[in-house]
């Protein structure tokens, strides 16, 4: 881009007359800067750095000495409000299209999605900025943090039923058999709650020519199921009568508790969630509730058949022992 055409785009102010008339790519990391780069420099100590790597412009919001007349030097008010703006003419420019996805769909569409290192953006932003202007025509975003969408670009699209249908077969309180576009899908690890949320995730990459597989489908980090023994080891999928099920999303457990009473009555099932949560739910399951991580423990003294259990940063994790040649997520 050229310079004249960044100050007008940003509403910054060119300083200097630069032998240099344009740059390359924007780096906030000068560490990562390369001939022709165009630096926001948030530290000014960082200035002979970026120009020793090659910088061919710098951009501060506060005043600094000009220490080399051949690269531009640009004052902005506001290095976040400038990058936002290149952002938004970038996604115009490029004809980019944003979309959200929730956490279950989001979680799905990365197992199942064939290429997806440039199509998935994640709460690193700076990554995030990267990706989208250093992006192709018309290329396919798609974030579940809603904050950054709005940020850049208020007017994202959101996944939706507009192809095929999903048709349940034969589901499990944890495995699904559905057919979709004419096609049967048998033993998918897809508890049958988040049915509706792989239908949109399908109609999405069918829409826009998304390669993906559905036989790569996993159990997401969401009513994820691991089998265990009484004495709190973990088995495969399937072989115990016990189950822990995580969950690390607060809004999703009030679905997810009446989603265990409608289709496992015959179970002993308890919740095992943090104080903080007490009385947030009407159910009929029991809730144990627990202050501390230590606390977790004195679930190993509790039968059941399920035990939904809230673990944000997989604090209950740490009491699970691990059978040889196995792993926590199978």
């Amino acid at each position: 881009m050229r310079f004249e055409h960044f100050v007008k785009l940003t509403n910054s102010k060119l300083l200097n007359k630069p032998w240099i008339d344009s740059y390359n790519n924007i780096q906030k990391d000068v560490s990562k800067i390369k001939q022709g780069d165009l630096f926001l420099c948030y530290d000014t100590s960082q200035i002979d750095q970026a120009i020793a790597n090659g910088a061919y412009a710098i951009v501060t919001e506060v005043d600094t000495k000009i220490i080399d007349e051949e690269i531009a030097w640009i004052k902005t008010d506001s290095l976040d409000l400038v990058f936002s703006k290149l952002l938004r003419y970038s996604l115009l420019e490029k004809k980019i299209q944003l979309f959200y996805a929730n956490e279950v769909e989001f979680a799905l569409l990365k197992h199942i999605v064939l290429k997806k290192e440039k199509i998935f953006l994640d709460h690193e932003r700076d990554k995030n900025y990267k990706l989208i202007i250093n992006s192709k025509l018309d290329s396919i975003f798609i974030s579940s943090d809603k904050e950054f969408l709005n940020t850049i670009y208020p007017n994202f699209l959101t996944l939706s039923f507009d192809k095929f249908s999903i048709q349940c077969v034969k589901k499990s309180l944890f495995l699904s058999n559905f057919i979709y576009n004419e096609l049967y899908f048998e033993n998918i690890k897809l508890p049958s709650i988040f049915l509706h949320d792989m239908q949109r995730v399908l109609n999405f990459l069918d829409i826009n020519a998304i390669e993906y597989d559905i036989k790569r489908c996993n159990f997401i980090d969401h009513f994820k199921p691991v089998f265990i023994d009484k004495c709190m080891n973990i088995q495969k999928f399937g072989t115990t009568s016990s189950v822990l099920i995580f969950e690390q999303d607060i809004h999703l457990l009030e679905k997810e508790l009446i989603y265990l009473e409608q289709n496992a009555p015959w179970a002993k099932t308890v919740a095992f969630l943090p104080i903080s949560l007490k009385d947030q739910f009407s159910t009929k399951i029991k809730i144990i509730y627990y202050t501390n991580n230590q606390e977790t423990f004195y679930l190993k003294s509790h039968k059941f058949n399920f035990a939904l259990v809230f673990s944000k940063n997989n604090i209950l994790r740490d009491i699970l022992s691990k059978p040889k040649n196995s792993s926590l997520l199978d």
